[in-house]
């Protein structure tokens, strides 16, 4: 598994969301000019795209988005 989010609930790195790959970095070079999307292996507690956040986004919606952004510091790290 890689750095990027690959969609809701995807289990591999060959499925990506409606918009394409959405990687977690994007690092530039202005010498260059030129634009990289690092790949690590994905860190199963991130707190954008872990299986437990994506469940408990699925399961509450919108309300696990007020409280992830409304609450104290902790929430997601909790999730």
């Amino acid at each position: 598994s890689t750095s990027y989010s690959p969609g809701i609930g995807a289990q591999n790195d060959n499925v990506s969301s409606p918009l394409g790959i959405m990687p977690h970095q994007i690092r530039g070079s202005l010498t260059s000019y030129t634009l990289m999307t690092p790949t690590i292996p994905a860190f199963q507690c991130c707190t954008a795209c872990s299986d437990a956040v994506v469940d408990a986004y699925k399961k509450d919606g919108y309300e696990f988005v007020k409280k992830a952004c409304c609450s104290d510091s902790t929430f997601l790290k909790d999730v």
